[in-house]
């Protein structure tokens, strides 16, 4: 967590609620979200479901801890078939599914919570910080609901830098992710069927001639190897500034698990990263 902390954790208010800046959520489904909370002392966290704005729902509403079983389910494409096998989940509306995480583009929790479990994990600016947090959840003994009841527009990535920039920084943050919490020999193994998934899908996107799918696979591809990414607004020279990315970055820009400076206050995170919080009651957002 941030220090200082952000005002939406010094709020003095019970639950806070975070939305991405690209979706949108009712105050309806605010207070949906907050009476389960109220109603029920062992749900740590709960969340909306996304969907595009198509109407269909998003892959990465939540989903497992990555494992080597799950990993190789995603990279044969066989998470389509199986739909509780893979990595990432993407439930039909009103369907009921137990997750090990939940996405972070509309979630609820105690304010409490938040503070006693330190909030989400800055080692990470983008992606992977919601998987941590459910990781932190369930280790407290709390559960995670997605409310597939609730369903939330969102324009996936446009609050980011691009979509080959920010699939970069998707691949780097699974890549430190599984690299922390997997042995050495499962995180190898994790990352090589990633790999070799996104490899496929690059084939995939070639013979379709689909040229900016191909190009972010590519781009998740250098992420997952290279473990770095270029934040999004931050000057590739502007190592060492209180607003860049960290001083021992490489030419990409970020390494997640070197956070220590990306937080300023003219930071992307700083602007891109609004939170509601209610208070207990109250339906108007603050």
């Amino acid at each position: 967590m941030p220090k200082p902390p952000t005002w939406g954790y010094r709020a003095r208010r019970t639950y806070v609620v975070f939305a991405n800046p690209d979706s949108r959520p009712t105050v309806e489904v605010f207070d949906a979200l907050v009476a389960q909370l109220r109603s029920d002392p062992g749900l740590g966290a709960v969340a909306a479901l996304l969907v595009e704005p198509n109407g269909q729902v998003e892959i990465s509403v939540g989903g497992w801890e990555p494992s080597v079983p799950r990993a190789a389910v995603h990279a044969a494409g066989l998470h389509k078939r199986f739909r509780r096998c893979g990595l990432w989940a993407r439930p039909e509306p009103g369907e009921s599914i137990d997750l090990d995480w939940l996405n972070g583009g509309c979630l609820a929790v105690r304010r409490q919570t938040l503070l006693d479990l330190g909030g989400f994990d800055e080692r990470y600016f983008v992606y992977n910080e919601d998987m941590t947090f459910g990781r932190t959840l369930r280790e407290a003994g709390y559960r995670q609901e997605l409310r597939t009841d609730l369903l939330v527009p969102h324009a996936a990535g446009s609050s980011g830098g691009g979509s080959t920039n920010m699939a970069r920084l998707r691949g780097a943050s699974m890549a430190d992710d599984v690299r922390r919490y997997n042995s050495p020999a499962a995180a190898l193994a994790i990352r090589l069927l990633l790999m070799l998934g996104t490899l496929l899908r690059i084939g995939q996107s070639a013979v379709k001639r689909d040229r900016p799918r191909a190009a972010m696979f590519r781009s998740y591809a250098r992420g997952l190897l290279f473990g770095t990414g270029q934040l999004p607004g931050v000057p590739d020279g502007s190592a060492g500034s209180s607003t860049a990315a960290p001083p021992d970055r490489r030419s990409a820009g970020y390494r997640p698990g070197h956070s220590e400076a990306v937080h300023g206050p003219t930071s992307p995170r700083s602007r891109q990263s609004p939170t509601t919080d209610w208070k207990t009651g109250s339906r108007a957002v603050r």
